[in-house]
This record gives C-alpha cells, sequence and structure tokens, in this order.
C-alpha cells in the first residue's frame, strides 16, 4: 500500500525481493522502479482499478526483477486519492523463459529458412552460394563468405558482398579453436564480425563468417548460437560437396595419372573452342606420343612403366599455364590444349619439350631404343574460320609425319586453309 505522497506505507511482514519491509516503508514506490521517475500508470500510483500491469523493480541486491501487478486506488472519508492498494507476483523466471522460447522460436525459423534454401538448390556447386545470400539476408549481415578448407589451405566457397575479405576470414579462421563449437565475435576494420569453423565428423573443413558494419545494429545475443546452428549445416554442405566434386573428378580423370581423360578433354576443349571463336584468340593442340615405351613395360615391368608414365604427366604440367589442359588419352598418347599461342610459340614449347624429356631416357628399356616423345601440333587461328574436326585431324597427320619420320622430334601442321571444316 503507497500513501498519498507516493511512498509505501505497508508491504508484506516477510518483505519482498530481497527489502524487508522496513528498507520500503517511508520511501518512494518510484525510486525502486527501473526506467526512471515520473512514471505515469504505474500501480503504486493508481488512480483507477489496474490488472496485469507489468512493471520492472529493482531488487535489494541491485537486479531487475520483473512485476506483475493489480492495484486500485485508495480513498479517504471524503472520496479523496489517498494512494493505492494492490499485490505483485515476480514474473521474471516466467518471462526469460518466454524469452528463450521466443528466440528459440526465431532461431528454428531462421535456420530452417536458410536450410531449406540450401536444400531447394539442385546443384552442389551452387549450394554454397544459395547458403551465403540466405544467411545475409535472414540473420541480416552486411557481408558473408564460406571458406573451403582443402589440402592446400583455405579457398572460397561463397560470398555474399564479401569476396575481397577472403584474407580476414582466413586470418580469423587462424584464430579460432579446431576442437570447439564457440563462435568468434571480434571488430576488425571497422566491422563486428562473427565467425565460425564448420566440420564433418569432427574433422573442420571450412569456416563462415558474416559482418556488420560497426556503429550499426549490432548482433543480438543469441547471434554467436544462430552463426554455429548455421555453420553445423554447412559443415555437412561442404562435406556433400567435397564427395560430389571426388566423383566427379573419378569419372574425369585418368586413374593413374590425375590427369583429364580422353572423354573429359574432348569435351572441355568443345567448350574452349567455342570461346576461341568467339574471341578471336589463337590456340595450339599438342599430340604427345612416347616412343619405345612397351619396351619399359616389357623389360622392367609395369610398375616402372607407371613411374614413367608419372614422369611424363610431370614434365607436360610444368610447361602448362592456368587455361591450358592436359590429358592421358589412353596408353603411352597424352594431349594438350595451349591458349593464346601462336605458331612460333608453340614451336619454343616443343623444343622444350624435347630437350627435357631425355630426363625420361632413365626408364629406357634398351639404351639403343630409349624412351622419348613425339609431338604433333596444329594451331588455331580465328580468322581461318577452321572447326574444331579439322583442327584434331591437322594435328594427327602432324603427329604420323614425326611417328614416320625418325621419332623423337615434332611437327607442326600445315597452316589450315581459311573457311576450312
Amino acid at each position: 500500500e503507497t500513501s498519498v505522497d507516493g511512498s509505501f506505507a505497508f508491504v508484506s511482514p516477510r518483505g519482498a525481493l530481497g527489502w524487508k519491509p522496513d528498507g520500503l516503508v517511508g520511501r518512494a514506490a518510484e525510486a525502486f522502479v527501473v526506467g526512471g521517475a515520473g512514471n505515469e500508470g504505474l500501480p503504486f500510483t493508481a488512480s483507477q482499478r489496474m490488472d496485469g500491469v507489468e512493471v520492472q523493480f529493482r531488487r535489494a541486491d541491485g537486479t531487475v526483477a520483473i512485476l506483475r501487478a493489480s492495484a486500485g486506488p485508495v480513498l479517504d472519508a471524503d472520496g479523496r486519492w489517498s494512494g493505492a492498494r494492490g499485490v505483485c507476483r515476480d514474473v521474471t523466471v516466467e518471462r526469460e523463459q518466454q524469452r528463450a522460447l521466443a528466440r528459440a522460436r526465431r532461431r528454428e525459423n531462421l535456420i530452417n529458412r536458410i536450410v531449406r534454401a540450401m536444400r531447394e538448390e539442385i546443384d552442389p556447386v551452387n549450394m554454397l552460394q544459395v547458403a551465403a545470400d540466405a544467411t545475409a539476408e535472414t540473420l541480416p549481415a552486411d557481408g558473408v563468405i564460406i571458406l573451403r578448407l582443402n589440402k592446400n589451405g583455405y579457398e572460397m566457397g561463397a560470398s555474399h558482398a564479401g569476396g575481397s575479405r577472403i584474407d580476414l576470414v582466413v586470418d580469423l579462421a587462424g584464430r579460432l579453436d579446431p576442437a570447439g563449437r564457440e563462435s568468434l565475435r571480434t571488430e576488425v576494420d571497422g566491422l563486428d564480425v562473427l565467425a565460425q569453423l564448420t566440420s564433418h565428423s569432427g574433422k573442420v573443413n571450412g569456416v563462415l563468417a558474416l559482418w556488420r558494419t560497426s556503429g550499426g545494429a549490432g548482433w543480438e545475443e543469441d547471434g554467436s548460437l544462430l552463426t554455429s546452428e548455421v555453420a553445423s549445416h554447412l559443415g555437412i554442405a561442404i562435406e556433400q560437396i567435397a564427395a560430389h566434386e571426388s566423383i566427379v573428378d573419378l569419372s574425369r580423370t585418368d586413374g593413374l595419372t590425375g590427369l583429364l581423360n580422353r572423354r573429359a578433354f574432348f569435351g572441355d576443349l568443345e567448350r574452349f573452342f567455342r570461346r576461341l571463336q568467339r574471341d578471336g584468340e589463337s590456340a595450339a593442340l599438342i599430340y604427345a606420343d612416347l616412343d619405345n615405351f612397351k619396351l619399359v613395360n616389357d623389360v622392367h615391368g609395369h610398375e616402372r612403366g607407371d613411374e614413367a608414365l608419372l614422369a611424363v604427366r610431370d614434365l607436360l604440367q610444368s610447361h602448362t599455364r592456368p587455361g591450358d589442359l592436359v590429358a592421358r588419352l589412353g596408353g603411352d598418347e597424352f594431349a594438350m590444349w595451349l591458349s593464346s599461342t601462336d605458331e612460333e610459340t608453340a614451336a619454343a614449347r616443343a623444343i622444350r619439350l624435347l630437350d627435357e624429356s631425355r630426363a625420361l631416357h632413365r626408364f629406357s628399356g634398351d639404351e639403343a631404343r630409349p624412351l622419348g616423345m613425339s609431338l604433333g601440333i596444329a594451331v588455331y587461328r580465328a580468322a581461318s574460320g577452321e572447326d574444331l574436326k579439322s583442327l584434331l585431324a591437322r594435328a594427327d597427320a602432324a603427329m604420323y609425319e614425326v611417328k614416320h619420320g625418325g621419332k623423337g622430334s615434332y611437327r607442326i601442321a600445315s597452316a589450315a586453309a581459311t573457311g576450312a571444316a
């Protein structure tokens, strides 16, 4: 009960919220209300009936309780307002539980949105980009980066407005505990960042980072929980993508050398060729055929022959650049596609290959017939209008000339006639 001046006139004998009665009686009720003095409509100064009003009230230990109160006015004999009388119930734990449940439901809804977006993406390669976009939109975040971890370190998986921040995220990944599920929250370059490692079966396979501009809306208290839950689903997605890529690689690569197989090489070559026709650039196709390889297997066995093929792979790869193709077409036949290459450059490349191929002599089955290499080359020029079938035929013909002209050399096929098909 409060008096006409708003101070407590009576409280329960057992006190309340850690306060003894004499700690409250005689003191202004509004002094204990969190939110400042002068609050109108408080149950402690009720001028009319009030039911279920909630107010934040400071406990004796300084913490804040949420009280649910019902009160009504106290009138004197003349009908004048002289205070208020009511009852309060501490609903702090109840409200905290409700808020926790609401946050959990919100997290569940957000995670479901992100996971649903990922599952609706048919192409595994695009799954991470869908996840990055959905995460940025759902949380929300100014930027998101998802990195994948492979044997060479972290590489870009997907990004939403943050592709230039990859170095930042790699640095954050190094600061995260691989054994823990805790998110890292830090401020870097004016960004409020949350980062979390992703994993599958206890093995780290990536990192998720999202940020907002510092000074703007900060992360909610459950932001770290959300990030961890998103990261757990990303860990599964990254593993699925790696498995998909492994299957694709197996179907596209030669089992021994890891180079493109025949089907993959010619499939990629068709796409490269269409691009050349559109961009008007030149390129060179090189067929590489080993000389006297059968002797290696016959004399030293197939294990030594496999070692020789791996040495050839290393040699060919050492003469390629990003954008080139190298393949094992079968047996001792190899092929190279060299982008942006004219006749002069192709000839120089062939001379170096043949010079370095002398290192293959150590695998020879007969010193008089050493293991070597023959090269047939066809250079494509957009102005000729040549099609891919004609280019392949010219390279094959050049190889035939070398093989029947003494081996261990190279030939560049005569230029295609304009309009060749």
